[in-house]
């Protein structure tokens, strides 16, 4: 019997991850820890922002703040929900 040496490609994107702040500096550090951990992460400042991501793709997790200077994180995180209901808000 022959064996083969099969390697299977790993891909390194654990998942997608939203983060939403308005601060800027709490918004990179999140974004770049989950990077370094293989997932793909996009980022808004506001609701405004975060919505238009949100419409564009899917996320498995939403980070995201609950004083957001345009709405509430909650009422987004709903929103959220609504769309993509796998999706998890932290």
């Amino acid at each position: 019997m022959i064996q083969e040496n099969i390697t299977t490609p790993v891909s390194k994107n654990k998942g997608y991850i939203l983060v939403i702040d308005d601060e800027d500096n709490i918004r990179s550090l999140f974004a770049n820890y989950h990077e370094k951990l293989g997932y793909q992460v996009d980022m808004a400042k506001d609701g405004s922002e975060a919505k238009n991501l949100i419409d564009q793709n899917i996320y498995d997790i939403a980070l995201l703040d609950v004083g957001l200077p345009d709405c509430n994180g909650l009422d987004l995180l709903k929103e959220l929900k609504e769309i993509h209901p796998p999706c998890l808000g932290v």
